[in-house]
């Protein structure tokens, strides 16, 4: 957030702020008459009335948050922090899954494929780990909390929450 002092003229109808950031999307006038939300469309914020003398607010547009868990956004990007989990290595057939969201206690995760294929593990410290998954269409289900499900998943480490009853998961 920026702040800059503006002092609209006596004389004047109308106010035009130009805006040279192209992230800021709205700006915010605090005046001593009311408070103003002004949207920003092609680099111009404007109004009709004449305020008296306003603090003006810049608002950016900064990063994408997509999924559950804690970010941390700067001006420029968010970035997922990290949860604390067991290490994990890639291989063939196994499957991470990095929880970002809180589980009950006695919470599992299981995958079930294709060909009928079905495992389930439990979570120790945010993670699930599962080994002699075949190459094929599977799908995990959260067990022993919401009823959950995000498929398709396949060999890798993933990061995954639950956004009410919605699995919510991004490969890493």
């Amino acid at each position: 957030m920026w702040w800059l002092s503006v002092v609209a003229a006596s004389h004047a109808q109308s106010v035009e702020i130009t805006v040279t950031d192209p992230l800021v999307t709205s700006i915010v006038l605090t005046c001593a008459d009311g408070r103003y939300e002004l949207p920003v469309r092609n680099g111009v914020a404007g109004m009709e009335k004449t305020p008296s003398q306003c603090q003006v607010s810049m608002y950016r547009t900064s990063g994408v948050v997509n999924q559950p868990g804690k970010w941390t956004c700067t001006l420029d990007r968010c970035s997922q922090t990290e949860v604390d989990h067991r290490p994990v290595t890639d291989g063939p057939g196994r499957i991470n899954v990095i929880l970002t969201t809180p589980q009950p206690p006695g919470a599992s995760l299981e995958i079930t494929c294709a060909s009928g294929y079905r495992t389930r593990t439990e979570i120790s410290l945010n993670t699930a780990v599962f080994e002699g998954i075949p190459a094929e269409q599977c799908t995990m289900f959260f067990k022993g909390t919401v009823p959950a499900k995000f498929g398709p998943i396949t060999a890798g480490t993933w990061s995954c929450g639950l956004s009410n009853t919605v699995a919510v998961c991004t490969k890493r």
